[in-house]
């Protein structure tokens, strides 16, 4: 059984068995609820996730709203500015976010070892029959109480075994994970881990730190960058009693958060100064409330601009304008006029708020991350002038472009 839910979007009266409204409500990537119209049957409601779930008979797909290509752009993008080339845009010839990941990361994975598989050198710590590299004293002594055999050393290893593979391997795996893959995709995802063959599996530290590219890996750039991609959606699975599900995700809300930090970052510090993501402050003297701005701009140590990225608008009843209060606090924080906050175009309206009793601002924008793009990194360009005060904030829609109307004004 297959279902096909848009980003955000609702399927009512869906013919679902208890176990698979479970599984389906479990995997966090729908909210499932009993449906008042159509009794007996359930309601289906999408939140920011975009993908595929699978699990018990059902395949879940859902869609987003911009088009794969897009969606590649901006992942990728956001890692590694250079890695990221229209031809991952090329290779999306596929008729889901799954098969377009897989068949991108096929081909640059085979592009990457095409004359070769790459090896590097490790340090390696163990304990052999005989000396090998340095001879670790301490570690003998502490280990194996002064009994020669074996022998505690340190070496240099040239090996395949090394971070670059292993997070091939690691994605090529969690792809493959995944029952909805095409025949001929599988073949070449299969023929990559058998090539991968000796490589270890992935390690904490292959996530946490980043790959350092030079002369000698850089062929293996795009096909990197696209396996932390896909491991970023990573295929999880997750527990229905004894059926494991499968779900491959992307976040949309941590999507788009990650594109914008990164090439606004890029802009502003080519304007001038310094940004600092996720600065922390408190808000109260004696600092019991913390605040968090996705951006804050320093220039010649002063604090310029704070920045607040967001998808879609927080829509809570209870607290209506909710982005915009947390704007005024960091204002208010970082001792800042305006303060700026920042959409996906289509989840919510330009405007320019003055407050009301203060000299507070609030600036909204509206990216649009459905051209190509060269108009969005223009946009996010454009976007920068604004916070550095180059150009006026007055909001305008702009087909095919900024968002808003551009003047030039005093630095």
């Amino acid at each position: 059984m297959i279902i096909e839910l848009k980003e955000y979007g609702r399927q009512l009266g869906v013919e679902l068995t208890a176990g698979q409204a479970q599984a389906l409500q479990r995997s966090r990537a729908v909210t499932v609820s009993p449906s008042f119209e159509f009794p007996g049957a359930w309601d289906l409601r999408a939140a920011q996730y975009v993908g595929v779930v699978v699990a018990d008979e059902v395949e879940l797909r859902i869609q987003p709203k911009i088009d794969f290509g897009r969606l590649l752009f901006l992942v990728t993008y956001a890692r590694d500015e250079g890695a990221w080339t229209s031809e991952v845009v090329d290779l999306v010839v596929q008729d889901d976010l799954v098969a377009s990941m897989g068949f991108a990361l096929a081909h640059h994975a085979e592009a990457a070892m095409a004359r070769g598989v790459l090896q590097g050198y490790v340090t390696v710590e163990e304990a052999l029959p005989g000396l090998r590299g340095r001879f670790r004293e301490a570690d003998q002594l502490r280990r194996h109480f002064g009994i020669l055999v074996p022998v505690e050393v340190t070496y240099d290893d040239y090996t395949i075994d090394i971070r670059e593979n292993r997070l091939l391997l690691a994605a090529s795996e969690r792809l493959l994970a995944l029952p909805t893959l095409s025949a001929s995709l599988r073949r070449r995802l299969r023929h990559l881990v058998v090539r991968l063959d000796g490589v270890g599996p992935l390690r904490r530290e292959d996530l946490v730190c980043d790959v350092n590219f030079t002369r000698l890996n850089e062929r293996y750039c795009p096909a990197v960058r696209l396996s932390q991609a896909v491991l970023l959606g990573a295929s999880l699975e997750f527990g229905v009693g004894r059926r494991p599900g499968v779900a491959f995700l992307f976040d949309m809300n941590r999507v788009f958060e990650d594109f914008v930090t990164s090439t606004l970052t890029s802009e502003l510090e080519c304007i001038g100064g310094r940004v600092e993501p996720q600065a922390s402050r408190a808000l109260d003297r004696g600092g019991a409330i913390e605040i968090k701005p996705d951006l804050v701009w320093w220039s010649r140590g002063v604090c310029r601009a704070v920045v607040d990225i967001k998808y879609k608008a927080t829509r809570v009843d209870e607290v209506p304008n909710a982005d915009v209060y947390q704007v005024m606090a960091y204002c208010l924080g970082f001792d800042v006029r305006p303060g700026f906050l920042i959409y996906a175009t289509g989840n919510e309206e330009p405007g320019h708020y003055g407050i009301v009793h203060s000299d507070l601002e609030v600036v909204v924008t509206a990216l649009d991350i459905s051209g190509q793009p060269g108009a969005i990194l223009a946009s996010v360009k454009a976007m920068a002038e604004i916070i550095a005060g180059r150009t006026s904030t007055q909001p305008v829609e702009v087909a095919g472009g900024p968002r808003l109307v551009e003047s030039a004004v005093g630095s």
